[in-house]
């Protein structure tokens, strides 16, 4: 009997390198509508959730032709997404807005806690950001609720470990890269960070990520 292939992310990220280069321009169309929804604040979570879903039908290769009806979908997916999405706008609010308060109190009071403070507060950003990226996922993939997409999360974290850190530490070096090019973070990081995640637990459940590429006539 053959030897069940653990998962890793050699696949997800040839998967998402691929169909990111053939998707570019649906990629940088959805990142920077995802900024536009995202500056009310209170849409944040709706943002989320209707990125991971215009991005979850472009994996599938059922999403509208054309970049004009893939932002319309996006755009709805926000506006029908806004109450559901609260408990997601409330993590990143306070995540977010706690993590820039003690960094700017401890750069203008010199104050090195506060500072470890808003260290400590960025990895956790990073944490949360994958965290829910993950769970507006699966329940864009399943639509069972953002209850169950969480408890899913959790098991898939638990039994997957190495996969979660290799996964946190590609978004960290892609973070730490829109640094230097803020152009990437505006208009690539989003919805490439969403495409990683589908591919990366396309893998998770025993599939195998790179057969999308078929679609596009591209090698594995």
């Amino acid at each position: 009997m053959g030897r069940t292939r653990p998962p890793g992310l050699k696949r997800p990220l040839t998967a998402t390198v691929k169909v990111g280069y053939r998707e570019i321009v649906s990629i940088i169309l959805l990142s920077g509508a995802f900024w536009l929804a995202v500056l009310p604040i209170f849409t944040s979570g709706a943002a989320v959730l209707s990125l991971a879903a215009s991005m979850r039908s472009i994996y599938d290769g059922t999403a509208p032709s054309g970049e004009r009806a893939r932002l319309r979908a996006f755009a709805g997916g926000v506006r029908s997404s806004v109450v559901r999405g609260l408990p997601i706008t409330a993590i990143l609010v306070v995540t977010v807005g706690n993590t820039v308060a003690y960094t700017l109190l401890g750069i203008a009071g010199q104050v090195p806690e506060f500072l470890l403070a808003g260290l400590a507060g960025l990895y956790l950003c990073l944490l949360v950001t994958v965290f829910v990226s993950r769970v507006a996922h699966l329940e864009a993939d399943a639509g069972d609720g953002l209850l169950a997409a969480t408890r899913a999360t959790l098991r898939s974290w638990r039994a997957h470990p190495h996969v979660a850190v290799v996964h946190l530490t590609i978004v960290a070096l892609c973070g730490v890269v829109s640094f230097a090019f803020p152009v990437f973070l505006l208009f690539l990081l989003p919805g490439g960070a969403m495409l990683l995640e589908i591919t990366s637990h396309t893998e998770l459940r025993g599939e195998n990520p790179t057969q999308v590429l078929s679609r596009y006539r591209m090698p594995a």
